[in-house]
């Protein structure tokens, strides 16, 4: 399954587009990266599902720690309690997302 064209992270749509493994020839561990000033999620078009899926949710993570401002909390229940939050935002508002991610299984 492909990745969605967007994913909602609290009040802030964010788009999410491959890009080409060519785009990062002098960077290969690069897999993904999260832009909070474009709300842009970017995944390597060069993973395996698996990958893929591991990625898109690390850079979710990212834009969680973002759009919440999690960086800005130093209490580390705080900052798991801001998570979970989060994350139970995002799946709320993106129903699709963990139909999504029971649907790719390891090569």
């Amino acid at each position: 399954m492909s990745l969605p064209n967007s994913i909602q992270v609290g009040p802030i749509k964010v788009r999410v587009i491959q890009f080409s493994s060519k785009f990062c020839r002098r960077y290969p561990e690069i897999f993904g990266s999260y832009d909070p000033a474009l709300a842009v999620i970017e995944i390597s078009d060069r993973l395996s599902p698996d990958r893929r899926l591991v990625t898109f949710l690390h850079e979710i993570g990212h834009a969680i720690w973002n759009v919440y401002e999690i960086g800005k909390v130093s209490d580390q229940e705080a900052i798991v309690s801001l998570m979970a939050v989060a994350w139970a935002k995002v799946y709320q508002d993106n129903p699709y997302l963990l139909s999504w991610i029971s649907s790719v299984r390891s090569p």
